[in-house]
């Protein structure tokens, strides 16, 4: 079931890009190096002062729902791992990058994510190597 919700996932990022795409080819302005600046000035071209407030509610639901997102699953994770239900450590680390993310350096923390994620998908890799019977199974002998 999750699976399948984070398939749907997929599809409204895809859409999101998509509209995302269309307000700034409609804009006309390709003059900015930075990818925010690039949106946001591209919004307020299209959508006047209603573009700044599209940029800013979707800044604020992504980064919420990023963060609730990262919890969750360092949440699953760790009770896996771990077979207790003590997330105070995950909680600490979540202020923690929150707060970081606020004040380093934009490269800094894309890097530090970029790392982050590249070693989840490994953790998953091998995971699924580790589960490749118990797939096997439920998609070939459980229908």
């Amino acid at each position: 079931r999750q699976g399948i919700i984070q398939m749907f996932g997929v599809y409204v990022s895809i859409l999101i890009c998509l509209l995302t795409a269309f307000v700034l080819l409609l804009s006309g302005n390709l003059n900015s190096s930075n990818g925010i600046e690039l949106i946001t000035s591209a919004f307020h071209n299209v959508f006047g002062i209603y573009g700044d407030l599209i940029i800013l509610i979707s800044i604020l639901l992504f980064s919420f729902s990023t963060i609730l997102t990262g919890f969750y699953y360092g949440e699953s994770g760790l009770k896996f791992l771990i077979k207790k239900n003590k997330n105070g450590f995950l909680i600490i680390l979540t202020i923690i990058s929150v707060f970081m993310g606020a004040i380093i350096n934009e490269t800094k923390m894309w890097n530090l994510v970029d790392t982050l994620i590249s070693l989840l998908a490994i953790i998953n890799i091998i995971s699924l190597f580790c589960l490749r019977n118990e797939i096997f199974n439920y998609f070939y002998y459980e229908k």
